[in-house]
């Protein structure tokens, strides 16, 4: 299996980015690559949006992506870690673990671009958790979340705002969003942005409603879906769940997990990343639509919809 220590350089960027609040260092080469709960994080507030760049590359997806000398085998494991930077010993923790981890940083915490820097200079990819409206009694999925009933002008505002808070990422993944997701207008707009920005899509399928992949194939974005939510109340209930990842990845050569920073998902984790399964590469994200081929109806079990059903019914909750 691949060594995923991270470099010493790297190491002392983030104990000075995070203890001290200082920038953190640029990227860093890494063997086999080629770079490209405590207390909550006080949040930002309702800064004006700055306005998007003109004309931004196709393929900053493929530029800010975590890219292998060789490509990877398959069977691939993708693991990717939400709601980082709410909670910042979490945070630290997340950066610490191999850099095949992708995490997902929501864009509302104070000084965001200063843990995404550590985290990419620390070798992970990156992910905006891009905060949508969910269904049901819920808290607030944050500031500048997107709505179903906002006007075009003022949805494609909101989105400006969280994809302008800090940059580096390969694209977005829900944080919530079980209406939002599950609204064909909404998904448009939010695609073809995407399109125009050249990110991909992560669907945290908080919802079998979902039309992320309908929406992203019809605007030329690239959507990979999650197979496995971490969470559980206790360490054998994750550790079950890594297992049914594993299953997957070995029966159709992919898995997505994802999983948030609470104390059974992250203590596993850290047992876990070290020495995975031998027979399973662990990848970033972008590993999958890089690498990975499309799954036709009938792989992974049923077709398409009933694929987004079951593993929708796993999450057990707003993501």
């Amino acid at each position: 299996m691949r060594s995923w220590a991270a470099p010493l350089a790297a190491v002392v960027a983030l104990a000075g980015v995070l203890a001290a609040g200082t920038a953190g260092a640029a990227d860093n080469a890494r063997p086999g690559f080629m770079s490209p709960a405590t207390g909550a994080m006080p949040v930002v507030g309702w800064p004006t949006p700055e306005k998007a760049p003109a004309n931004p590359p196709a393929t900053t997806w493929r530029r800010n992506a975590v890219t292998f000398a060789e490509p990877p085998e398959p069977p691939m494991l993708a693991v990717v870690l939400d709601d980082m930077g709410l909670y910042p010993s979490a945070t630290r923790r997340a950066i610490g673990f191999p850099d095949a981890v992708t995490l997902a940083f929501l864009p509302y915490v104070e000084d965001v671009d200063r843990l995404a820097d550590a985290a990419r200079a620390a070798g992970h990819e990156l992910l905006l958790h891009l905060p949508m409206e969910a269904r049901g009694d819920v808290p607030g999925p944050g500031p500048h979340h997107l709505t179903v009933d906002a006007g075009p002008a003022d949805l494609l505002a909101d989105l400006g705002w969280n994809l302008d808070r800090f940059d580096g990422f390969v694209g977005v993944n829900n944080h919530m969003g079980s209406r939002f997701t599950a609204d064909r207008r909404g998904m448009r707009l939010v695609m073809r942005r995407l399109k125009a920005r050249g990110l991909l899509f992560l669907d945290s399928l908080t919802t079998a409603d979902s039309v992320a992949e309908a929406a992203g194939r019809a605007a030329g974005v690239p959507v990979v879906r999650r197979d496995v939510f971490l969470g559980g109340d206790s360490r054998e209930q994750v550790r079950r769940r890594l297992d049914k990842a594993v299953a997957q990845a070995e029966r159709i050569g992919h898995a997505v997990v994802i999983g948030h920073p609470d104390r059974a998902t992250m203590a596993v984790l850290a047992e876990w990343l070290p020495d995975p399964p031998a027979n399973v590469t662990l990848v970033p994200l972008s590993a999958i639509p890089r690498h990975a081929p499309p799954l036709a109806d009938g792989d992974g079990g049923g077709t398409d919809r009933q694929r987004r059903k079951a593993s929708a019914g796993k999450t057990g909750g707003e993501s």
